[in-house]
């Protein structure tokens, strides 16, 4: 999530650079997912998307000559295709495991009193 807002600052910084307008709107409505699988694939589904997205804008960019914008969307391409690489591995990992396994080995004992500080 982090990193996602980094974007839409380097959005709005570009958009600004370029003397436009930033459009803050919500472009579309999370899905609650009903297990743990459910998450990973509509994460994968989204990060497929966006690389699609990224992807095709940097080739306008490039083909209008705006080599910031492209070197932009180039960066968050791959970033992209980071997350989609962890979320595959992260799936193969659920079906592989199963589901109660993988949640145990990512569970951690709650730290005591004094390793709170």
């Amino acid at each position: 999530m982090t990193e996602e807002l980094g974007h839409s600052d380097a959005y709005i910084e570009r958009i600004l650079f370029l003397k436009g307008q930033p459009e803050l709107t919500l472009q579309k409505t999370p899905t609650l997912a009903k297990s743990l699988r459910e998450m990973f694939a509509l994460d994968l589904d989204d990060e497929k998307e966006a690389i699609d997205f990224y992807t095709k804008a940097a080739r306008t960019a490039y083909e209008s000559g705006d080599i910031g914008s492209r070197s932009l969307f180039e960066r968050i391409v791959l970033d992209e295709e980071g997350h989609m690489g962890w979320l595959e591995l992260q799936l193969d990992l659920l079906e592989r495991m199963g589901e109660s396994a993988y949640i145990s080995k990512h569970m951690s004992a709650p730290a005591k009193a004094n390793e709170r500080t």
